[in-house]
């Protein structure tokens, strides 16, 4: 059976109430069977496994349309319950994943170039103590020998 207009509104305000113990629970199935009886109360005749799909649905279809719009905010969604979804869960880590890795970039980015030290173009650069030894044996000392090496 598909959901009404109502029905999705009911259910967003039902999940909006009962985000925190979504997420902090493994076994939900309980909290899908509340929030599936209180749809019931409103006149809507929906399961638990249906409640579950449809939260999952209104997930999948919140990370594509933040998806499209881009790290930049691009053109804003039209879906009908974005804005009612980022509200309910925008804030989510899970959920902020473009914005984490761009923040994350721009930190490490700040990071290396305060820290980096670069010397002016007149200032010489140090010298070694010691000059490594070339992997390259040299002709000039061997020239005429035939040793191995």
């Amino acid at each position: 059976m598909g959901w009404s207009e109502g029905a999705e509104l009911a259910i967003l305000e039902l999940w909006a109430d009962r985000v925190g113990e979504l997420r902090g629970l493994r076994k939900n199935a309980h909290v899908y069977a509340e929030m599936a009886a209180n749809l019931a109360e409103l006149g809507y005749t929906h399961n638990a496994r249906d409640v579950q799909v449809k939260l999952q649905n209104f997930s999948q279809r919140y990370r594509k349309e933040t998806a499209e719009m881009g790290p930049s905010g691009g053109s804003p969604s039209t879906w009908v319950h974005y804005e009612r979804m980022h509200q309910i869960i925008g804030g989510f880590k899970s959920n902020l994943h473009t914005e984490l890795t761009l923040e994350s970039i721009d930190d490490s980015s700040k990071a290396s170039s305060s820290t980096a030290s670069v010397p002016s173009p007149g200032t010489p650069l140090p010298s070694p103590s010691s000059p490594l030894p070339s992997p390259v044996p040299s002709t000039s000392a061997s020239a005429g020998t035939n040793k191995k090496i």
